[in-house]
């Protein structure tokens, strides 16, 4: 939760998703806060199995079936609960106020139908008052936006004649259509090799220096949330464990796992034998621990009935201090967590 005076563009309380199969109920996000700010940069980083997606999915309301619930939560977007809008009304803020960039454009992209075709319908989606042709025209700016090459060419093409970075940059190019003014990109360069990594991720930027456009990048990268996010939100076992500006957070880790999410990073500087990885597995969630999730992984809590027994709670406190700017952590004994050599190191970089 942020603790800005000024009013956010999203505002997310509470909010709690829960899955049912064969009998069994795995709660993957429970009560996770936080706020958008205009044009601000947010990542999401944590294991596989966290909650990132399903929190940016539910935010979208694109959880559907019957197995999916979410359970509790306002998602305030500029005054408006959501949460609270019939389905009808939601797409009209779906795509055209908040879009989303999903993981797999391989996937999302029908493959019958052209590169050019599915952006134009994308924009008449949501304004039928544009004609066809219009709406073709913006398709090729958008693309040659987005460093397609050759967008008059390519706009007619299907996605199988296109390479991953390319669909990628054709998905934000769709994502972009209708200038929204929130964009959640989910894993966006996890397919990509490292140098159309570097292309896509600074292309994000060069758009929203353009456009103006809030992100929420979800990653598991914090190489990549080292050089390009403002803030970073910490999320483990469907809970937010920490959250801060960049630079604090690689400085002073507060909680143990962000402390570990560090040390696991690889440096170019250093020869080691094995890389660290954090002891243990994620906790399982059906139910969940009755304490700290992390806590039968975590070296500060050595067994202490307060870690083992009682939920710590996302705070504006650190050992009776109070942390400065927005910053805050789920943790009972965030104070005796050491800061790592490797951290240190990566927030002088």
């Amino acid at each position: 939760m942020s603790t800005t005076t000024m009013t956010p563009l999203l505002s997310v309380r509470d909010l709690s998703v829960e899955f049912v199969s064969d009998g069994r109920t795995v709660q993957a996000v429970r009560g996770v806060d936080f706020d958008i700010a205009e044009g601000e940069t947010v990542g999401v980083v944590g294991e596989s199995g966290s909650g990132k997606s399903v929190t940016m999915n539910a935010v979208m309301r694109l959880l559907t079936g019957p197995s999916a619930r979410i359970t509790s939560g306002s998602v305030v977007y500029r005054g408006v609960d959501l949460m609270k809008l019939p389905e009808r009304e939601m797409r009209t803020y779906r795509g055209k106020e908040i879009a989303m960039i999903f993981q797999d454009p391989a996937t999302s992209f029908n493959p019958v139908q052209t590169i050019g075709w599915q952006i134009t319908e994308a924009i008449r989606a949501h304004d039928r008052r544009i004609s066809r042709k219009k709406a073709a025209e913006r398709a090729i700016e958008l693309l040659d936006l987005v460093g397609v090459p050759s967008p008059t060419v390519r706009v007619s093409q299907y996605p199988h004649e296109f390479s991953g970075g390319m669909r990628q940059r054709a998905m934000i190019a769709m994502a972009l259509s209708n200038e929204p003014s929130l964009l959640i990109a989910d894993e966006p360069t996890t397919a990509l090799d490292v140098t159309v990594q570097a292309q896509i991720l600074e292309m994000l930027q060069e758009l929203q220096q353009k456009t103006s456009v809030a992100i929420v990048l979800i990653t598991h990268d914090m190489g990549i949330v080292a050089e390009t996010v403002d803030r970073v939100m910490v999320m483990y076992a469907g809970k937010l464990v920490e959250q801060s500006a960049v630079g604090p957070i690689f400085a002073e880790p507060l909680h143990p796992y962000t402390r570990g999410l560090l040390e696991s990073l690889p440096r170019l500087d250093e020869r080691v034998d094995d890389l660290y990885s954090i002891p243990g597995q994620p906790s399982t969630l059906d139910p969940p621990p009755p304490g700290c999730a992390f806590a039968p992984r975590c070296d500060v809590a050595r067994g202490r009935a307060r870690c083992t027994e009682v939920i710590p709670v996302l705070s504006l406190f650190e050992g009776g201090r109070q942390l400065e700017g927005d910053r805050q952590v789920a943790c009972h004994f965030a104070g005796e967590v050491p800061v790592s050599v490797s951290a240190r190191e990566a927030s002088d970089d």
